[in-house]
């Protein structure tokens, strides 16, 4: 299956247990532009790395894509689309992100 096939079945899926899972399908269908609708093991570490750095600092929607793309590799490896974790392990946010101004 191509990648916005899968895309298409996590959000129905997240969508029929109740979620109303808006932001995340549109996350989602921007990581299918992003990296091309091809199949899901085509999808290498360094273009998920990419779309997750996007263009300047790492911020709180970097974690909510990570978290979105969590969800969907996990969806994706339980049903055997994929054998492949190409996210990184841990979410960490470089520095505070919080302008200390006392």
């Amino acid at each position: 299956m191509i990648l916005s096939e899968i895309i298409a079945s996590f959000v129905d899926h997240r969508q029929a247990i109740g979620m109303r899972f808006r932001t995340e399908a549109r996350t989602l269908k921007s990581f299918c532009r992003y990296v091309g609708d091809r199949p899901l093991p085509e999808v290498t570490a360094d273009r998920v790395l990419a779309f997750l750095a996007g263009r300047g600092p790492v911020t709180r929607f970097w974690e909510r894509k990570h978290s979105a793309l969590a969800g969907f590799y996990r969806f994706a490896m339980a049903r055997g689309h994929t054998n492949i974790w190409p996210l990184p392990r841990t979410v960490s946010l470089s520095g505070n992100l919080c302008v200390r101004h006392i």
